[in-house]
Formats: structure tokens, C-alpha cells, sequence
């Protein structure tokens, strides 16, 4: 269980829980940019789902994203179909706050997928010398059961 969803220069925003969900949505949608013969698929195809949109990239992205919204939502299946609103409108958000902060002049401003790991997973992978001051300092105040 990975949990997958876009990140904007301010926020991440999580869809799923199910990794494969996001690369079912990216591979129907760049099937249909390409079958529509839409000009401007390298910026979902390459930019966004192989590394990342960067300044103005995001205004382009986001008018793409937004003309073929109701059409591609229309050639979808009833069961992916709630799931690809959700991914779309957590694009949409991300790619609108990022539009914010190139409008207040903010440098480095970028949308990507994001990807990351539930905490239980992390915590695996901690040093197991900070798992053993984290239980001391525990038992210090008074956390224990």
C-alpha cells in the first residue's frame, strides 16, 4: 500500500491508497490525448507523468486538463470513473495553487505526482539506536503502558 496523489509546491494532495490506480488513470488519459491528436499531450505524457510541470507548463496543463474533463469522463468505465474524477479534481487543485504562487512571484513553483509510504513502513526503516532513545525518552515522561 503506497499512497499516490500530486504535489504542488504547497501542498500534497493524496488520492488513493493503491498505487496502480494512478498509473491506470495516467495510461487511460494519455491513450485518449493521444487518440484526440491533442497538441499539448508531452505536458501530461512527459512532463507531468515522467518528472514534473514547471512554471509556465502549469497554466498549459491545467487548460488541457480542463478542456478534455467532460469528454474523457464520458469514454470511461462507471467504476473508474469515480475514481478518475478524484484524481482529476486533486490535479486541478494542485496545478491552481501552483498558479497562485507564480502569480505572487514565488520561484521554483512545480506539480508532481507524488508517492509515499504510510508511516508504519517508514518507521521499518529508522535506525534501530533512534528506536531505542525514542523508548527512553518515553519512559521518561511517564508514556508508558
Amino acid at each position: 500500500m503506497i499512497y499516490a496523489g500530486f504535489s504542488s509546491s504547497l501542498t500534497t494532495f493524496y488520492v488513493s491508497k493503491d498505487r496502480t490506480e494512478l498509473k491506470m488513470f495516467f495510461l487511460d488519459l494519455i491513450k485518449y490525448l493521444y487518440l484526440t491528436k491533442n497538441k499539448e499531450h508531452k505536458l501530461v505524457s512527459d512532463r507531468l507523468y515522467r518528472k514534473y510541470l514547471y512554471g509556465s507548463d502549469i497554466l498549459k496543463a491545467k487548460n488541457v486538463i480542463e478542456n478534455i474533463y467532460d469528454d474523457f469522463l464520458l469514454l470511461q468505465k462507471i467504476n473508474k470513473k469515480e475514481t478518475y474524477v478524484k484524481y482529476i479534481k486533486s490535479l486541478c487543485k494542485a496545478l491552481n495553487e501552483s498558479l497562485e504562487l507564480i502569480a505572487l512571484d514565488e520561484p521554483n513553483v512545480k506539480v508532481q505526482i507524488y508517492l509515499m509510504l504510510p508511516y508504519c513502513m517508514e518507521e521499518k526503516k529508522l535506525v534501530i539506536n533512534f528506536l531505542i532513545i525514542f523508548l527512553i525518552q518515553q519512559s521518561r515522561f511517564g508514556y508508558e503502558k
